[in-house]
């Protein structure tokens, strides 16, 4: 796999963001960094936008005592389509401990994990496709996914399968023609069971196709892996699943 394209594009994208900036704007954001109103007191995060005059964007977030612990930058084409996009994370001490790059145009992307300056999981994506190391007390082990978050016992295309199978589309939301992505957002815990099940984005999407998500999602059994830290140890994280309800042509309804 070639990451030095897409990793160095990112770069040299990033490098022009900050001397061009035209325009800001100060949104609030709840655990889940989904927007809220600044009045509704709940927000946990605030998110600094600013577009260049080309068009391209840097998204700065902060904590509730104004630390900044990740930046977005992500460049766009004339249609408005991303082609690349950088995350940076920081700990408290602003040292950075994680980058993910991303070239949409090659469907590739890099993950990369510090500590103490020094590498300790890379993993390289490709068309799906993944492949990377993950440094534990020592050892260097073969990995295929992000070790530190969690994920579905169930592939992708089971996870699918599964839901052809089981989500319905409420009848009074299809009469309605009822469309839109319902966020879930799962609690991992450290044993790999299910803590919190909340709806991200309550304002976006229908209660019907929320109520019908959250029902699907309660009767999975596939299992969770929880995430780990850079010990090797078990820890509780979230983990997000879109679901998508779009009523087509030939279909009643599409998911995914």
């Amino acid at each position: 796999m070639n990451y030095i394209k897409p990793l160095l594009l990112v770069f040299l994208m990033a490098s022009s963001f900050t001397l061009f900036a035209q325009s800001r704007k100060t949104i609030h954001l709840n655990e889940h960094f989904y927007p809220i109103s600044a009045a509704s007191g709940l927000h946990q995060f605030t998110k600094i936008i600013s577009v260049s005059k080309e068009g391209n964007q840097t998204e700065r977030f902060y904590d509730l005592e104004n630390r900044p612990f990740m930046v977005i930058q992500t460049e766009f084409d004339k249609r408005g389509e991303t082609l690349f996009q950088k995350t940076e994370k920081y700990d408290l001490q602003g040292f950075l401990n994680y980058q993910y790059l991303v070239n949409a145009k090659e469907n590739s992307a890099l993950t990369t994990y510090f500590k103490a300056s020094e590498t300790i999981m890379s993993l390289g994506c490709e068309k799906g496709v993944c492949e990377g190391t993950f440094s534990l007390k020592g050892e260097v082990i073969g990995i295929n996914r992000d070790v530190f978050s969690p994920i579905m016992v169930y592939s992708i295309s089971a996870w699918n399968n599964f839901l052809s199978n089981h989500l319905n589309y409420p009848p009074a939301a299809l009469k309605s023609k009822m469309e839109g992505v319902v966020k879930l957002g799962l609690e991992i815990l450290e044993d790999g069971s299910l803590g919190r099940l909340e709806i991200v984005n309550p304002k976006d999407s229908p209660l019907l196709l929320q109520q019908e998500a959250l029902r699907v999602i309660q009767i999975y059994e596939g299992g969770y892996i929880p995430g780990i830290d850079a010990e090797g140890n078990p820890v509780s994280g979230w983990f997000y699943i879109p679901i998508r309800f779009q009523i087509g042509k030939d279909v009643d309804f599409k998911i995914g």
